[in-house]
């Protein structure tokens, strides 16, 4: 059983039944050239989350003069795992989408391709990237003008993974680089800040300064979800267990979020707090595109969105 290739017999599995294969685990042409050998020959695909570091070389050596990103970008961060951020962005395209708007995307999610986005980084958990740190912005800078420049949308989504910000600076499995990484390089000209029921209202202020300060883009909006968790530790590991609120604790939640940091607050899930969402986040860029304060160089040029 230890030297069988599971990963192996899985993807030959499904080519024999037919089917394309998504793998959440590398599988490099290098080492299964035969199984891409018979995924040709049936019309097939495999296909994996990665970001080959000859692509990144290439672009680092040799930087295309891409235009500017010249139409609105939001950023989905939030102050853990686990809350729902993915779930935001799909709303908010979905929304975006029956309205009318042209939306690029760019998730980090493994599986953010599957889902229609335009670009996966996948640096969430197990994430396949073998990229330092310090490459991370000016490659995201690039993706960004070379998506904006082919699909040319109206709005710009990208999220990120996990915290914003770190819990504790001493703690180092706390830190949050990649995070600030993709912040830095994605350049939102505006935030949706996702939240957890329990998060303390200091880190909650803590991590939208730091956007503002760090990302210079305002959180516009805080989303939390309908569930509270539970966190507790055992055996040297953390485990999180979910529980459903009642209607009137996720309501008293979001007064209290709206009234502490003077903003609208949503639950995720429900369908009137996604079309505040979208709402909120057309007024916003309305009203930046009227009054010309959004940051260089990513000026709304494209008047649709907030119309």
């Amino acid at each position: 059983m230890a030297n069988r290739d599971l990963l192996k017999e899985s993807i030959q599995t499904a080519l024999d039944q037919g089917v394309h294969v998504f793998s959440f685990l590398p599988a490099p042409p290098t080492v299964y050239s035969d199984l891409y050998t018979v995924a040709r020959k049936k019309g097939l695909k495999i296909v994996y989350p990665n970001v080959s570091q000859g692509e990144v070389q290439n672009i680092l050596q040799y930087p295309q003069k891409e235009r500017s990103v010249d139409v609105p970008v939001l950023g989905v961060l939030g102050t853990s795992s686990q809350q729902g951020k993915f779930t935001v962005q799909l709303a908010l395209r979905r929304k975006l989408l029956e309205i009318g708007h042209k939306v690029a995307q760019v998730g980090t999610e493994h599986h953010a391709e599957l889902f229609g986005m335009d670009f996966a980084f996948p640096m969430g958990y197990a994430s396949p990237l073998q990229l330092p740190l310090q490459v991370y912005v000016p490659y995201l800078d690039y993706k960004m003008k070379e998506i904006c420049q082919k699909k040319k949308p109206e709005i710009m989504l990208v999220g990120s993974q996990s915290g914003t910000i770190p819990y504790d600076i001493i703690e180092h499995n706390t830190h949050s680089l990649p995070t600030i990484a993709f912040l830095l390089g994605t350049k939102p000209d505006a935030c949706i800040l996702v939240v957890n029921s329990i998060d303390p209202d200091e880190y909650i202020r803590d991590t939208i300064n730091a956007i503002q300060a760090l990302g210079k883009a305002p959180t516009i909006l805080l989303a939390m979800s309908d569930k509270e968790k539970h966190i507790r530790a055992a055996y040297g590991r953390t485990m999180i267990s979910p529980r459903q609120m009642s209607r009137e604790e996720i309501d008293e939640k979001l007064r209290h979020l709206e009234e502490t940091f003077e903003r609208p607050a949503v639950e995720i899930v429900s369908e009137a707090g996604q079309q505040r969402m979208v709402e909120t986040v057309i007024k916003h860029f309305a009203a930046a595109n009227t009054t010309g304060t959004q940051e260089e160089p990513c000026q709304t040029t494209q008047a649709s969105v907030g119309e």
